[in-house]
């Protein structure tokens, strides 16, 4: 499967210059405050649209993502330019495999059989990949392309490039497992199509406003075009798209929120829950019926009464939903004690229990759990057709116990714990980590103990894809993982695979007077040491207050 490994920026905020960010699979964030830093976020989530299949009504959505984030220099109206994209390496062995069969079926002019039998795998295994986007904005046509990239390290897919003469070029390359056989047959009979062996270009309309998620480039060739040449338009349209189309399942699929239900960010403004708002009404999952065959659960979304109860509740982040829906489904669950199961195989809410128990609020014994309960109308109770719970909706109330085993609510304990949940559960599930300043409201013991978490979590990584990038503050927690990754050979034999120097990315978010950041990456050598400085003393002030006599 495909992994992610840096994010390239330009003109996005604060931003100016084309920049590649290094991704590992932990990336912490420095800087003050209105560095950029969330300009990380915000890349992924504008990326998480362009890719989706909902850019809102006239494609109001992503129009409002560019407007939003395009780089302002000194003036209050956004900026012509704003580019983003993002690289990624496929691993040995990957294959195209878990492709939706509707997505197979309509990617009729890309080998995706073949690519499962390895035909073309060189063109994939082992590759570092990129993708691009650049939008321009005037004041007639809008947003639209400038540039768009899909390549990998030794050859081009498919590009579109501007001379400032002429309205953009689309670039398409024949790459062995894109099919370009029906426009290769007519192409001495083409006029307005450029074609050199191995490459078709024509020229594109690239507004956004002509733009959808199913068709993102139209040819701008309308005069003295022969039959020919609008049949090859019509197959190139095609084959473009479906190349996209293909990215695009595999983004989704990996980086985005398809199949390990990615959380949302964790965000900085995030605050205590009270008891109503750790109330959540959840689903009924599919299950195993006693015949072997997968029984279909009682959907909230069927009942009216249920969702307008479930809508009523957690108007906190999703994290409290994941919470309790977590829980909901390790209390349905007949496992063994999470003692004796091993990290990667636990649930969410062990793992939870787990880092609080070893790393955090240790004195206080916290643990969290909760109050479920299965809905059901009265008609199911008469017939008992169902006995597994997990067919049931379920409305679910969590808290704490303490060491005594007493209920305890999350608002009564401090803000330290209600703060430090939400993170805990981006740590614990099985997708992409994104968290800011996870150490809020936790004084520095508590703040180097989660350096712990965070890298217990990364260490035993379920899938190859998983990423934990987090903005912070926090010297003692940057201490704490410096001082693991030293210690390393300690758990080798511990954890699923060991977070050593080459996986850990530190970077800082550097301020420079005309309003840009510059990004640095802080080197660490392979003992768990800063081999840079600092930029700009940024750590150095509570050490002049505290050995400066001055």
């Amino acid at each position: 499967m495909p992994k992610l490994t840096a994010i390239e920026l330009e003109k996005f905020q604060t931003i100016s210059k084309h920049t590649i960010i290094p991704i590992r699979d932990l990336t912490l964030m420095f800087g003050p405050n209105g560095a950029g830093k969330s300009s990380i976020f915000d890349a992924l989530e504008i990326m998480n649209t362009l890719f989706s299949d909902d850019w809102g009504k006239g494609n109001e959505k992503l129009n409002s993502y560019l407007d939003r984030w395009a780089r302002k220099d000194g003036s209050e109206e956004s900026a012509d330019e704003i580019g983003f994209g993002f690289q990624f390496t496929f691993e040995e062995g990957w294959v195209p495999d878990g492709l939706p069969r509707e997505k197979e079926a309509s990617l009729r002019h890309i080998a995706i059989p073949s690519l499962t039998s390895r035909d073309y795998i060189e063109d994939f295994e082992g590759r570092n990949f990129k993708f691009f986007i650049k939008f321009k904005k005037s004041d007639y046509w809008g947003w639209s392309i400038l540039e768009l990239t899909f390549q990998n390290d030794e050859k081009k897919f498919l590009e579109v490039v501007t001379d400032g003469k002429h309205s953009p070029r689309l670039d398409i390359y024949d790459a062995g497992w894109i099919n370009l056989y029906p426009i290769n047959t007519q192409k001495d009979k083409l006029t307005n199509i450029e074609n050199d062996g191995d490459r078709f270009s024509y020229h594109l309309e690239p507004r956004l406003e002509d733009m959808n998620p199913t068709q993102w480039l139209h040819h701008d060739i309308y005069d003295h075009a022969s039959p020919e040449d609008f049949a090859a338009l019509n197959q190139l349209e095609a084959v473009a798209q479906q190349v996209i189309e293909f990215f695009k399942i595999v983004f989704n699929k990996h980086f985005f929120a398809v199949d390990h239900k990615n959380l949302p960010l964790v965000k900085a403004s995030r605050t205590v829950p009270s008891r109503d708002e750790v109330i959540s009404i959840v689903s009924g999952e599919v299950y195993e019926r006693s015949d072997g065959k997968m029984g279909r659960p009682v959907n909230i979304n069927y009942s009216t009464t249920l969702l307008s109860i479930a809508n009523s509740l957690n108007k906190l982040q999703p994290h409290w939903s994941y919470l309790c829906a977590s829980l909901a489904h390790a209390k349905s669950e007949d496992g063994v004690a999470p003692e004796v199961i091993e990290w990667d195989l636990m649930d969410s809410i062990a793992k939870i229990n787990w880092m609080l128990r070893e790393d955090l609020f240790i004195e206080n014994g916290y643990q969290l759990d909760g109050e479920v309960l299965c809905l059901t109308d009265i008609q199911e109770i008469a017939d008992v057709w169902v006995e597994n719970a997990k067919h049931y909706p379920k409305i679910v109330r969590l808290y704490l116990k303490d060491h005594q085993q007493r209920t305890v609510e999350i608002e009564d304990v401090g803000s330290g714990i209600g703060y430090i949940l939400p993170v805990l559960a981006s740590l614990s599930h099985d997708g992409r980590a994104l968290i800011q300043q996870p150490e809020l409201h936790l004084h520095p013991a508590l703040q180097s103990a989660l350096g712990d978490s965070i890298v217990r979590s990364i260490e035993n990584y379920k899938y190859h894809d998983q990423f934990c990038l987090i903005e912070t503050h926090s010297e003692h927690l940057l201490l704490r993982i410096l001082k693991l990754l030293r210690n390393v050979e300690k758990r080798v034999d511990e954890v699923v695979s060991p977070l050593t120097f080459d996986k850990v990315a530190v970077l800082y978010f550097e301020p420079k007077s005309d309003g840009t950041t510059k990004v640095h990456r802080l080197r660490l050598s392979p003992d768990g040491k800063l081999i840079d400085r600092w930029p700009g003393g940024f750590f150095n002030e509570r050490y002049k207050d505290l050995f400066d006599d001055e």
